[in-house]
């Protein structure tokens, strides 16, 4: 069972390739602080998160946590990614895919979410069978994402350096949002997730 991330880190991402089906969960609670509603990229500082801003109740299922468009996320979002990344190897290839995705309209958190994974998957070429769960339910299995990969949570997988866009700055940082190793790897992304677990 996994959760669906807005561009997740590059775990997740490699966890996902392990599966020929998985079962994206749109009956879980938000949660906040999580890779729910955020995506860490590496700008000229250090990692930063940007932020999906929501309309959210307490206890709201995925599909019922409204974006709050009037922040203008996706115009930030934009200008981050590309003032981060404009120098990567491999950004231009990409930002269409990108300038579409972010003229969607999408109605909750977790259409948004799903759409941005799918869009990911694609980039990296990977080939995987989805459904989405019927409703919420408890599981203890060893293949439960849902609580399984969190901000706060020390990482299980290993993680080798690759060229990053700052890195004459800053040192190598490990599994940012899936977008970091596209932009910077290109069509060798997909074969390094098979290394990180």
């Amino acid at each position: 069972m996994f959760p669906v991330f807005h561009f997740g880190p590059v775990e997740y991402f490699a966890h996902l390739n392990r599966h020929e089906k998985v079962v994206f969960d749109q009956h879980e609670q938000f949660k906040k602080q999580s890779f729910r509603n955020r995506a860490t990229v590496l700008g000229p500082n250090g990692c930063f998160n940007m932020l999906v801003p929501v309309h959210q109740r307490n206890h709201s299922a995925m599909t019922e946590v409204i974006i709050a468009e009037e922040e203008k996320w996706r115009e930030l979002h934009q200008k981050t990614l590309s003032s981060f990344y404009r120098n990567s190897s491999y950004f231009e290839y990409y930002e269409h895919h990108l300038d579409d995705f972010y003229t969607k309209d999408f109605k909750n958190l977790f259409e948004l979410n799903l759409e941005s994974t799918l869009l990911a998957s694609k980039l990296l070429g990977m080939e995987f069978e989805f459904e989405l769960s019927n409703s919420y339910f408890k599981s203890e299995e060893e293949f439960d994402f849902r609580e399984h990969i969190h901000p706060k949570k020390k990482s299980t997988g290993t993680f080798e350096s690759y060229h990053q866009v700052f890195q004459d700055r800053l040192p190598f940082q490990e599994n940012l949002s899936i977008l970091d190793l596209i932009f910077n790897l290109g069509p060798k992304a997909k074969n390094y997730l098979s290394t990180v677990l």
